[in-house]
This record gives C-alpha cells, structure tokens and sequence, in this order.
C-alpha cells in the first residue's frame, strides 16, 4: 500500500504536520522493490500496480523512480501493464499527464457511485459529476 490516503477507512497512518514526506516514503519503498525483486532476476515484469492508499497523490516523479528502479532489477516487458489508483477528484486527474510521463500505461478510477447524495455519506471527496468526467 502507497500510504497517502485521505480516505481510506482501514489505514491508521497519520500525516505528519509538515505533510506527507515524499522522499521517505519512496526510498522506503525503493528498499523494499530491491529486497522483493532480487531473487527474481531471472524473470520479466509483466505488469506493477500502484494500488491501495490512493498511490496517485503520490508525486508523479517519485512513481517514475519506482518504475525505472524495478526495471532495474527486473527488466519490464515492452508491453508492460503499469496501473496505477487514482480517485476521481480534479486535482488527481489533473496529475494523470505527469504520471502517463512517468511511466503509467492505466489507471483505475475509484467510482463507487455517481451519487452525490450516497459519495456524500460515504465521506468520498468527489462529486458524481467529477467521477463521469475522469
């Protein structure tokens, strides 16, 4: 889980007063690519999916490391499927350009309904509207 989420019932990460420290989190996640990937050298990457803890408020430069650094480990195919999470709100959407640069070939768009009235409940920060618009 990329742990940036400002919905996600289930996590118990709490951000810090200065914001979300980028630069640690994806080193963390670098260390971790390189302890996961090493004994699959041998393979080929067929697809990577940024998911859970909504991965697309993550800076787009700091996914484009993740990318290059698996592909460094463990060559990507030429047709590799990367995904990556997003929510439909128009700050998320506005960043899909910056994260196609880095690397992302799909995005899952996290539209549970086109209701406003139910997203309202639900605590969602996007609008029916903004859902048929992403």
């Amino acid at each position: 889980m990329v742990p940036f989420s400002l919905f996600c019932a289930f996590s118990k990460a709490r951000v810090p007063a200065k914001g979300v420290e980028h630069e640690r989190i994806t080193s963390a996640l670098l260390k971790e690519l390189r302890t996961s990937l090493a004994p699959h050298k041998d393979k080929v990457l067929q697809s990577i999916y940024f998911g859970g803890g909504t991965p697309s408020l993550a800076q787009p430069r700091n996914i484009a490391q993740i990318i290059e650094a698996a592909n460094s480990l463990v060559p990507l195919a030429s047709d590799a499927e990367i995904t990556l999470e997003s929510n439909p709100t128009s700050a998320e959407v506005g960043k899909m350009r910056d994260f196609k640069q880095a690397g992302v070939t799909r995005y899952s768009i996290g539209i549970q309904t086109l209701d406003d009235r139910t997203l309202a409940r639900m605590g969602r920060l996007h609008t029916g509207a903004e859902g048929l618009a992403a």
